[in-house]
């Protein structure tokens, strides 16, 4: 089984999960990966800037 990419999905999943607070603020966390959670946290419009979170399984 491939996706749109022609990449096989059992190597390549991503999933984004945008998360919306009061003021704008933005968190979307970004998994890829088929070992599970390698993947970035990004903040848009946070207070304290432009902050990044990588976590691996």
């Amino acid at each position: 089984m491939e996706d749109k990419s022609g990449n096989s999905v059992k190597e390549l999943i991503k999933i984004h999960i945008y998360l919306d607070f009061v003021g704008g603020k933005r968190i979307i966390i970004e998994t890829g990966n088929r070992k599970g959670f390698t993947g970035t946290i990004l903040a848009q419009s946070w207070p304290l800037g432009d902050c990044q979170l990588a976590f691996n399984d």
